[in-house]
């Protein structure tokens, strides 16, 4: 009886430091958001992931989006725009492609990793924008989020991309591109940087999605083709990626193909 009720105090407890601890992170919103716009910078970016933590609690999105239009030094700005990507609004949307255009470019980074996390179709689209832009560490990040997401519509901007030199459209292209995307890759063996076009037809190889095995069987023997370590790897990624009791041939060729490169 005895541990029985030590037990049920315990349970008591926990339950009200939980409640106490929940009413006390809402009620510190205003001084977050007066610590946001304080003079201790290294503070002000505690308060703003302190307020990206409050994903339940409008307050904490307002006031992060506030802070954001009033303007800040870069880090903080980074900070307000990486706190602000956590709470998902779609409602961020233009605040944040405002910041895609700042002159520093982790704040654009941030901003683009910010608005892949909002829930709204316009997106992609955003995305695709920006793979034209002049640094090549926001280009890369954009293609990667594009990449990520699946997103097929980017495949001719990606193609693009790969077309002006920049090897970090290869793997997203991989895994947004489908058949006529591993025809042309093939067409550009020689003419391409090899190693790109083995990375994204490695990516394709190791989707679930594409086939069926003859198209697959295409691009290995596609893979076959490139000469270096780069190609090999990709085949030896796609061995790899095959369950064993799913029988394939173009599995068999790669392994095949590996097997001589490496005699």
């Amino acid at each position: 009886m005895r541990h029985t009720v030590q037990i049920g105090v315990i349970s008591l407890l926990i339950v009200s430091f939980s409640t106490i601890a929940a009413a006390q992170m809402t009620g510190n919103v205003d001084r977050l958001k007066a610590d946001v716009h304080g003079i201790d910078l290294d503070r002000a970016v505690a308060a703003a992931s302190a307020l990206g933590s409050l994903t339940k609690d409008p307050r904490a999105r307002d006031a992060l989006m506030g802070a954001l239009t009033l303007g800040a030094p870069p880090k903080l700005v980074t900070a307000l725009i990486e706190a602000l990507g956590q709470h998902s609004d779609p409602k961020a949307l233009n605040l944040l492609r405002h910041y895609v255009g700042h002159r520093n470019v982790r704040v654009r980074v941030a901003a683009l990793v910010g608005i892949a996390n909002l829930k709204t179709p316009i997106v992609e689209q955003v995305l695709i924008s920006v793979l034209g832009d002049s640094n090549p560490m926001v280009r890369a990040r954009a293609a990667r989020l594009l990449g990520e997401r699946s997103a097929r519509k980017a495949q001719h901007a990606l193609f693009k991309m790969l077309g002006r030199g920049d090897k970090s459209a290869a793997a997203p292209l991989g895994k947004v591109g489908g058949v006529e995307a591993a025809r042309q890759l093939a067409e550009m063996i020689g003419s391409a940087d090899n190693d790109a076009i083995a990375t994204a037809l490695g990516e394709m190889l190791k989707r679930k999605d594409f086939g069926p095995d003859p198209l697959r069987l295409q691009v290995v023997k596609a893979l076959s083709k490139i000469p270096g370590p780069g190609a090999t790897a990709a085949m030896l990624e796609y061995i790899a990626s095959v369950p064993e009791k799913d029988i394939r041939i173009s599995k068999r060729i790669a392994e095949q193909i590996v097997a001589n490169r490496q005699k």
